[in-house]
């Protein structure tokens, strides 16, 4: 008993030693033998399987729809070094008696290690917030829209959202098997505030506009709009959890609008010569249709019946008396205080207060097709160095004397200056445009609200 005693003893001795720096026998993570191996061949060995784990792949499935992703991107990672340790401290760890107990049992007991699996917070979160949107349907309400007369309908969408509780879970659950994993998400239905029986009233509303027949008649003028014209009147509107049709009054004076071209005059002003009272246009009367009474009466019998005509009316409008200045060349004393005088032909521009001509200068005003526009305005807003989002060029001095137009430097940019061979051409994109210096001293010179006059 004493020598059999001695021998165990003696051999484990030697297993011991046999085994320094090494796994002991019969240690195994999942499937993978690491006995005898030191700690970092079992680092390599581990590491390798769990990148092989990693980049198995996994299904994400509701009823509608499905997506592939590897298990690496959900955020799933091992603690390697842990598992080493685990599989190192085995006959190693404990007190003397747990040490040679656990020690003797690796000579013929298999001992299988746990995976140590976890789960970046972060990432798992980047993962989520990548695969909800292309699992998750919106729902969509119930439509009606009109094209060249005809209804569109389109049905209604029941939406679907992912419950993704417990998903990191069965995450880690899907990484210890070794096939590919469908995980099926449950989802909750989200339903559309508008359904296709919602849309009945204002469908039939449409309907029976779009078939009305329609006759606008006008002395021995006559006009009937078509279905894709009055299809056009209506309007669908989809708030507050109904949809609802009314008739657009804009779109109808729109198609007065067109349809007026043929009958109205245009009224032209009479224009007198300031500067003797001689006529230089005797002016015309202008003939408008009355589309506010055209539109009343149109609302009126829409309502009531299936074909109607309304008699179109027109008003008339006197013209008014304008005096003007004679394209003589400059001309002093337009206005009693200063003003800046513009003169198209001459490419020039003058300073004038009352009827003393302080200074001129050459401008390059609007090229062919992007004309200056003449007339009497006034200087409407500064900047000592507006940007022009259009064309992507600074304008030093700008000011504004109608909507987009006004009187700026040579344009440039930080690099690059429009160069002063253009001054005397009209080049500018509607523009007046002036040279260094007299541009600042026109800025200088000039308040908000003095007059401009530009002519030919």
């Amino acid at each position: 008993m004493g020598l059999f005693c001695l021998a165990a003893i003696s051999g484990l001795f030697f297993y011991q030693r046999a085994y320094a720096g090494k796994i002991y026998r019969n240690i195994y993570l999942e499937n993978i033998n690491l006995s005898g191996l030191t700690k970092k061949q079992a680092e390599y060995m581990i590491k390798t399987h769990f990148r092989q784990i990693q980049n198995r792949e996994i299904i994400l499935k509701t009823e509608e729809r499905e997506i592939a992703a590897k298990l690496i991107d959900t955020g799933i990672g091992y603690d390697v070094s842990q598992v080493v340790n685990d599989s190192y401290n085995v006959g190693r760890s404990g007190n003397k008696k747990d040490r040679i107990t656990q020690t003797v049992s690796t000579l013929w007991a298999k001992k299988t290690l746990e995976f140590r699996a976890k789960i970046d917070e972060q990432q798992y979160e980047t993962f989520v917030n990548l695969i909800l949107p292309q699992l998750n349907i919106e729902s969509k309400d119930a439509t009606l829209a009109i094209e060249n007369g005809e209804i569109k309908e389109t049905k209604e969408i029941i939406g679907q959202t992912v419950d993704t509780s417990g998903l990191p879970q069965r995450i880690l659950l899907a990484a210890s098997n070794n096939q590919i994993n469908t995980l099926r998400l449950p989802t909750a239905t989200t339903q559309p505030e508008i359904i296709t029986a919602d849309t009945n009233k204002a469908k039939d509303f449409a309907e029976k506009i779009i078939r009305k027949k329609v006759t606008l008649q006008y002395e021995d003028k006559a006009f009937s709009p078509a279905s894709a014209e009055t299809g056009k009147w209506i309007n669908f509107d989809n708030s507050e959890g109904k949809i609802s049709a009314s008739l657009e009054e804009n779109e109808i004076k729109a198609y007065l609008s067109r349809i007026a071209r043929g009958f109205e005059i245009q009224k032209i002003n009479r224009r007198v010569n300031a500067l003797d009272g001689s006529v230089v246009v005797e002016g015309r009367e202008g003939k408008y249709l009355d589309q506010n009474q055209a539109l009343t009466s149109i609302l009126n019998q829409i309502n009531q019946a299936d074909e109607f005509n309304v008699a179109l009316q027109t008003y008339t409008e006197a013209p008014a008396e304008e005096k003007i200045f004679p394209a003589e060349g400059l001309v002093a004393g337009r206005f009693s205080g200063k003003y800046v005088d513009v003169d198209l032909t001459q490419q020039k521009l003058c300073q004038i207060e009352g009827d003393t001509i302080l200074s001129c200068t050459l401008i390059s005003s609007g090229k062919p097709g992007m004309a200056t526009p003449t007339g009497t305005f006034s200087i409407q807003n500064k900047s000592p160095r507006q940007f022009s989002n259009k064309y992507r060029l600074y304008m030093p001095w700008w000011q504004a004397f109608k909507g987009d137009y006004g009187f700026h430097e040579l344009p440039e940019t930080n690099t690059w200056k429009e160069v002063p061979d253009h001054l005397g051409k009209p080049v500018s994109h509607g523009c007046v445009r002036l040279g260094v210096g007299p541009a600042e001293s026109l800025y200088n010179w000039t308040e908000i609200g003095t007059p401009v006059y530009i002519h030919k």
